[in-house]
């Protein structure tokens, strides 16, 4: 009879995925680390790339450097399209995986409070390209005040 190793597939590489990476300690499972994109991205410092006081290459780390150490564990790029729980497959865009054991670590997303009107008004703040939005308006901003030609009532 042949046995295998278990395979723990996890799903996000944010601060709850990498950490059970890291701290992990079981040498005969395979880990799969998936995230839909190749690096980790230390969110509260997404204010400063977002006011241009720290640039975007600044609070994200490539995510196979950071689980360099740990050679159980392999990092794959790509997007969740749906779970099978009771068959143990996770539906990928570009195939599927299957596991012994799932870790969810998904993170979050940006919650405006019910008002669906607000979203428009209020930017998330939750991804580079968000903060480098917001940067890009704040800018624009002082570029357009910079060149009025009138002071504001």
């Amino acid at each position: 009879m042949e046995t295998r190793n278990p395979h723990i597939v996890v799903l996000g590489a944010g601060f709850g995925g990498l950490t059970f990476c890291q701290t992990f300690n079981h040498r005969a499972a395979r880990v799969t680390l998936l995230d839909r994109q190749n690096h980790h991205l230390f969110q509260p410092l997404l204010y400063q790339v977002a006011a241009a006081g720290l640039s975007a290459p600044e609070i994200a780390q490539p995510i196979r450097s950071i689980v360099s150490d740990h050679p159980n564990v392999t990092v794959l790029l790509d997007q969740v399209t749906g779970l099978d729980l009771a068959g143990k497959v996770v539906r990928l865009a570009g195939g599927t995986l299957t596991y012994d054991c799932l870790v969810l670590a998904l993170g979050g997303c940006t919650s405006y409070f019910g008002p669906p009107e607000w979203e428009p008004f209020a930017p998330g703040l939750k991804s580079l390209d968000d903060a480098l939005g917001i940067r890009r308006r704040i800018l624009l901003a002082f570029e357009k005040a910079e060149n009025a030609s009138t002071a504001a009532p």
